[in-house]
């Protein structure tokens, strides 16, 4: 297993999801690639794409990612495609907010943090 930093595998996994996205992976090869290239479980890797497809459409997701995994892909999406996909990925990233806390009945500060400071950003976008 590579030693990597969680943001560096993060951003691997976002390509990779990315690439899966725009049919330019199969999916399961970026998952086992993700898998062989950095130890990631193989269902972790599943979630993260469904996720990221989700994103992509403005979609809600109802899989958790770490609160540093959040922060990272919505910065791979500030910078993916000159933002393009940005402010969806900022509105699904809020339906996510929604459905969490009516699902665990948690206030979910620090992932509303992570939702202000990209929120911020949108504004320069």
């Amino acid at each position: 297993m590579n030693k990597k930093s969680s943001d560096e595998i993060i951003a691997f996994k976002f390509k990779r999801a990315i690439d899966v996205c725009f049919e330019r992976e199969d999916k399961q090869a970026a998952i086992s690639r993700i898998n062989r290239e950095y130890g990631v479980n193989i269902s972790s890797c599943d979630m993260y794409i469904r996720n990221i497809r989700s994103m992509l459409e403005g979609e809600r997701y109802t899989r958790n990612m770490s609160i540093n995994e959040t922060d990272i892909t919505m910065k791979n999406f500030y910078s993916f495609n000159n933002g393009k996909y940005f402010k969806k990925a900022l509105q699904s990233l809020k339906q996510h907010i929604k459905y969490s806390q009516e699902q665990e009945g948690q206030p979910l500060h620090r992932l509303r943090e992570v939702l202000a400071k990209w929120s911020d950003k949108a504004q320069t976008k």
